[in-house]
C-alpha cells in the first residue's frame, strides 16, 4: 500500500479550510478589502494635497469673516479668552477658533494655519460620509460620492477650505449626526450596553455641538430625533428602560449646547432673540409690493436658489466661465444672452439634483402609503383574519438603513427648502450659498443613480473585451448616466486647475499675505498711520495680515464719516476713535466702496478742512490712503 505525503501547499490549503478566516490587516470595517481601502486612502490623499498645495500658496485669500476666526484665535491664545460665539455674530458658535488654536501653535498666525485646519475637518467629513454611505447604500455608492466630493469645484473648495463660515461645521457635525444615528438604530436589545451608552452619549454631544456651531444644522438634529423616536416607539420601548438612554443624551447634549446656553442667561434671552432673527436671513433687497408681494418675492428667492446658489456647488459657475454673471439677482443686470446661459447651466445642475432627490424619496414614500393604507384597513376591519395574517406593513421602520436613506432625504431636502425660504438666497446670491453647503450630503444621492448606471457601463466593457467583440449596447440610460457621472468629475477637476491658476496672482494671494496687502502694511508702518478708517471687506482682513500691528473701524460703504454693520470688537473701534490722526483707507479694485467716498475726502484735504489739516493721500497697490503726514 503506496501512502502519499501532502505538500506544503495543500497543508495550508487544508489548514486554511478548517480555521475561520482571520481578519485582513488593513479593513477598515468588515468586508472592506485591500483594494477598497486603498482607493480610499488614495482619495483622501489626493483632497489633501490640492488644498495643502492651494493653502501654501494663499488661496483662498483671508476675508474679514475668515479673518475674524483668525483673530479670535489670538486672543484665545495670547489673552486667555473663551468667546462663546464668533464676534458681532450671536448665531454662529465659536467652536472654528477653539478647533484652530492647535495649528496656530505649530503653523504660526498665518491664512496657511487657517485652511490646514479646515482641510483636515473636510477629510473627517469625507471619511464619516464614506463610512455612512458605505453602510447604507453600497461600497460602490461610497465611491461615487467620494468622486464627487473629494476634489471638488472651485466654489466646492472655496466652501471646504475657508474658514469662518461654518461650512466645515454643517459638513462634518451634519454627517456624524447621521452616521452616529445610524448607529444607534442597529443597536438591538441589550446585547451591547456599553456600545449604546457610549452612542447615546456621543449623538447628544454632537447635536449640542451642532446647534451651538449653527442654526444651518437643525434640520440633521430634527432628522435624527424623528427617526430615533419612531424607532422606539416601534420597539416598544418601556418608559423605565428609556429614560437612562435619553438622560444620557439630553446631559450630553446640554454639555455641548453650554456656551449658547450660559450666553442665553447671562443676556436675558436676548441671544436666543438674535439666534432666530439671524435664521430668517432677510437679507439687503426689499420684497417686492402689492397683493402678489410675497409669492414674487418667494419666486425670486427659488430662482435664486435652483438657478444659481444650488447649482453653484455642485460646479456650475465653472461650466458658466469666469465672466459667469450674479443672476437671478438685485446686483447685476446682465444682457439676455448672459442671463439665458447662466439660467440653462443652473437648471441642469438643479434638475439632476431634484431627479436624484426624487428617485431616493419616491421608495420611501411608497412605503409610507402602504403602511398607511394597511392601518386604516385593519383599523376598519378589524376582525378581518386575512389583514391580521399579513406581515407588519411599517416593518421598514425597524430597518436602520432605510432610516439611513430617509435621513439624507429629509435632511437635504429640509436644507435647500430652508435656503429658499430667506430672502439671502435673491438678494446676496455671490456669499449666500454657504447656507445651503448642507446639499454637498447630497451626494451620496446622485452618486447612487450614477454609479448604477457606470457599473452596468463597465459590465459592457469587460464582456465585449472578454468576447472580443461588441456585445449588445447598454440601453440609453445607462449610457446617460455614466455620460453624467465623467461629466460630473470633469467639472470637479476643471474648478481645481482653476483654483490653483488663481495662486499665480501673487499681488491678491501670498502667505501670510497677497503682495498688495504687504506693500500697503510697510507703507503703513512707515508713515505710522497704522490706525485706520475702511470698509468692511477690507478691515479685519488687513488686521490679520498684519498680526495686529494695524487696527480698523469699519465705515459705510457710501459716508467715510458713518459707522458701518460689522465694527464686530468695539475695543478695535475705540482704538481708532482714540487715535489723534487716524488714517483713512479704501480698495480701488473692487466695488465695494462708492468712488464718491475717496472723492469726498480728497476735496475736503483740497479745500484745507480743520479736521483734515496736514493729511495727504498715496495709491499703494491699488489702496488709496489718506494719512497724517504732519504739520
Amino acid at each position: 500500500m503506496t501512502t502519499t505525503r501532502a505538500t506544503p501547499r495543500e497543508l495550508c490549503s487544508a489548514r486554511s479550510a478548517a480555521e475561520p478566516p482571520r481578519p485582513r490587516r488593513f479593513a477598515l470595517a468588515a468586508g472592506v478589502s485591500r483594494r477598497e481601502a486603498g482607493f480610499l486612502a488614495g482619495m483622501l490623499a489626493l483632497a489633501a494635497v490640492i488644498r495643502i498645495i492651494l493653502a501654501a500658496h494663499g488661496w483662498p485669500y483671508a476675508n474679514s469673516d475668515e479673518a475674524t476666526i483668525g483673530l479670535m484665535v489670538d486672543d484665545i491664545l495670547r489673552d486667555a479668552a473663551h468667546p462663546a460665539f464668533t464676534y458681532g455674530e450671536h448665531h454662529v458658535g465659536a467652536l472654528d477658533a477653539y478647533l484652530q488654536a492647535p495649528a496656530f501653535l505649530a503653523l504660526g498666525h498665518t491664512n496657511l494655519a487657517l485652511h490646514v485646519t479646515t482641510t483636515i475637518q473636510y477629510l473627517l467629513f469625507l471619511l464619516v460620509l464614506y463610512a455612512f454611505t458605505r453602510a447604507v447604500f453600497s461600497p460602490r455608492v461610497a465611491v461615487g460620492a467620494l468622486l464627487l466630493l473629494a476634489v471638488g469645484g472651485e466654489l466646492a473648495l472655496l466652501f471646504s477650505m475657508r474658514a469662518g463660515h461654518h461650512e466645515q461645521d454643517t459638513l462634518l457635525l451634519g454627517t456624524l449626526l447621521l452616521w452616529l444615528t445610524f448607529l444607534r438604530l442597529r443597536e438591538r436589545g441589550g446585547s451591547h450596553p456599553r456600545r449604546a451608552r457610549a452612542l447615546d452619549a456621543a449623538l447628544g454631544l454632537t447635536a449640542g455641538l451642532a446647534l451651538w456651531s449653527t442654526i444651518l444644522l437643525v434640520p440633521f438634529v430634527a432628522a435624527s430625533a424623528l427617526a430615533l423616536g419612531v424607532t422606539a416607539y416601534r420597539r416598544h420601548i418601556a418608559a423605565r428602560r428609556l429614560a437612562p438612554h435619553l438622560l444620557l443624551a439630553v446631559i450630553s447634549g446640554l454639555i455641548g449646547l453650554a456656551p449658547l446656553l450660559v450666553v442665553a442667561i447671562q443676556t436675558r434671552g436676548v441671544v436666543l432673540t438674535e439666534v432666530l432673527r439671524a435664521s430668517g436671513a432677510a437679507g439687503s433687497a426689499p420684497a417686492p409690493g402689492g397683493p402678489l408681494g410675497p409669492l414674487a418675492a418667494l419666486g425670486q428667492q427659488f430662482a435664486g436658489t435652483f438657478i444659481f446658489g444650488l447649482p453653484s456647488l455642485f460646479g456650475s459657475r465653472t461650466l458658466c466661465g469666469p465672466d459667469c454673471p450674479l443672476w437671478p439677482s438685485p446686483l447685476s443686470n446682465p444682457s439676455p444672452a448672459d442671463a439665458l446661459r447662466v439660467a440653462l447651466i443652473g437648471a441642469a445642475f438643479s434638475a439632476l439634483f431634484i431627479v436624484c432627490w426624487w428617485l431616493a424619496a419616491r421608495p420611501l414614500l411608497r412605503d409610507l402609503r402602504r403602511a398607511i393604507a394597511h392601518l386604516r384597513a385593519a383599523r376598519a376591519l378589524p376582525a378581518n383574519p386575512a389583514l391580521v395574517a399579513k406581515p407588519d406593513s411599517a416593518s421598514f421602520l425597524d430597518d436602520p438603513r432605510w432610516w439611513g436613506r430617509a435621513l439624507l432625504v429629509l435632511a437635504v431636502g429640509w436644507t435647500v427648502l430652508q435656503y429658499a425660504a430667506t430672502r439671502s438666497s435673491y438678494a446676496n446670491v455671490d456669499t449666500a450659498p454657504r447656507y445651503v453647503v448642507g446639499a454637498f450630503l447630497a451626494a451620496p444621492l446622485i452618486a447612487a443613480p450614477l454609479v448604477a448606471g457606470a457599473s452596468h457601463t463597465w459590465a459592457w466593457l469587460r464582456s465585449s473585451a472578454a468576447r472580443h467583440q461588441i456585445a449588445a449596447a447598454p440601453p440609453r440610460r445607462v449610457i446617460l448616466t455614466t455620460a453624467l457621472l465623467l461629466a460630473l468629475c470633469v467639472v470637479q477637476f476643471a474648478g481645481a486647475v482653476n483654483a490653483f491658476q488663481e495662486t499665480a496672482d501673487t499681488a491678491r494671494y501670498g502667505v501670510p499675505a497677497g503682495a498688495r496687502e504687504t506693500t500697503l502694511l510697510t507703507f503703513l508702518d512707515t508713515h505710522h498711520a497704522t490706525r485706520f478708517y475702511t470698509t468692511w471687506w477690507v478691515c479685519y482682513r488687513l488686521m490679520f495680515a498684519a498680526g495686529e500691528r494695524a487696527t480698523c473701524y469699519v465705515v459705510s460703504d457710501t459716508d467715510p464719516f458713518h459707522e458701518g454693520h460689522f465694527n464686530r470688537v468695539p475695543a478695535y473701534a475705540d482704538a481708532v476713535t482714540s487715535a489723534p490722526h487716524p488714517a483713512y483707507l479704501f480698495d480701488l479694485t473692487t466695488d465695494e466702496v462708492d468712488r464718491r467716498v475717496p472723492a469726498q475726502l480728497a476735496g475736503l484735504i483740497a479745500a484745507h478742512d480743520p479736521r483734515f489739516a496736514g493729511y495727504t493721500a498715496a495709491t499703494v497697490g491699488g489702496y488709496v490712503v489718506f494719512y497724517y503726514a504732519g504739520p
